[in-house]
């Protein structure tokens, strides 16, 4: 197993529909007026994150507040572990606009330097992407937001149809 000292400056790969698909579970698990939690998992190699999925996670919420039990950290690190995967970010939705609360400083579900936080605002409402503040922890419970352009850098979408594209002529150069 990958032994990860710090994540800082890794380039994520998010599959196509990653993002939507995160919007989703986000909105409709905030549908009563509270906190939603999940996480982006995956493989990590060659400097890169590759975003397998997005899980909920247990949680026990509020409108302005969430709170995993270490309990359930664990139950998700086994999970993760038993496909040889990470957790590569959490995401989180506010009843408002997004911002990383003093709670979310300190309550991350990794400590790991270079770790990715997401808030969604207004309960995941609004389109997709639209207002979510990307935060990188930098060590001791101390976040930086991430600007666009380094979102931009950070966070590539992989589009899954160029590769379907490109080993359908690889295939096919390979029947004699």
């Amino acid at each position: 197993m990958m032994t990860v000292t710090s994540r800082l400056g890794l380039v994520y790969e998010l599959r196509a529909g990653l993002l939507e698909e995160t919007q989703v579970l986000i909105r409709n698990s905030s549908s009563h007026g509270r906190e939603a939690y999940c996480v982006w998992v995956g493989q990590l190699h060659d400097g890169r994150g590759r975003v397998e999925a997005v899980w909920p996670v247990a949680a026990s919420a509020g409108a302005a507040h969430a709170h995993v039990s270490i309990a359930d950290v664990l139950a998700l690190s086994d999970k993760v572990a038993s496909r040889g995967w990470f957790i590569l970010a959490q995401l989180h939705s506010h009843p408002g606009s997004a911002f990383h609360s003093p709670i979310d400083d300190q309550h991350p579900i990794s400590n790991k330097p270079g770790f990715i936080s997401v808030v969604v605002p207004n309960f995941g409402t609004d389109p997709t992407g639209v207002g979510w503040a990307w935060f990188v922890l930098i060590g001791a419970g101390r976040w930086r937001q991430l600007s666009d352009r380094e979102v931009a850098r950070l966070f590539v979408r992989i589009r899954e149809r160029f590769w379907r594209h490109v080993w359908k002529d690889i295939a096919a150069r390979l029947r004699f």
